[in-house]
């Protein structure tokens, strides 16, 4: 069964992740100012947060919300995320730990971003990886993600 999962959020100095720092030298190569840096990862670290504590209604305040409509095909507001949040986490398990190895710059969207990310999970008791597909979009000096992976 596939299960698409998407999520978003407002991500850009240097904060831990679950563990992992990222620092200004990762993003470098990005060309982003340093306020944008900082959001990036006060952002990143938000959105991490408010998927582990389940805190979905605030999570929304981080969704590239055209983004997860366009992909859902359907209008997307606060309620019906956290209803859709809820039955991801049932059937894809607990994320435990966000992981970004790498960020680029999307050649076909001014503003976008890819991240390589790494997901832990845990369902029903065991723990496993998935890959996700993730992107930010950097809009007006905010920063708004949205992340998809099929389980």
């Amino acid at each position: 069964m596939k299960l698409v999962v998407i999520l978003a959020l407002t991500i850009g100095c240097c904060v831990t992740v679950s563990g992992q720092a990222l620092s200004n030298r990762q993003l470098a190569h990005l060309k982003l100012s340093a306020a944008e840096r900082r959001e990036l990862i006060k952002r990143l670290q938000l959105f991490v947060e408010y998927e582990k504590t389940q805190a979905y209604d605030k999570q929304f305040e981080l969704l590239a919300k055209h983004h997860l409509a366009n992909l859902l095909h359907m209008h997307v507001n606060k309620e019906s995320y956290v209803k859709f949040k809820q039955q991801t986490e049932a059937a894809a398990g607990k994320v435990l730990e966000l992981r970004v190895k790498d960020i680029k710059r999307m050649a076909e969207h001014e503003g976008g971003f890819e991240f390589n990310v790494l997901l832990k999970l845990q369902k029903d008791g065991r723990v496993y990886s998935d890959t996700p597909i993730f992107a930010g979009y950097l809009v007006n000096g905010a920063w708004y993600f949205s992340m998809l992976y099929i389980n």
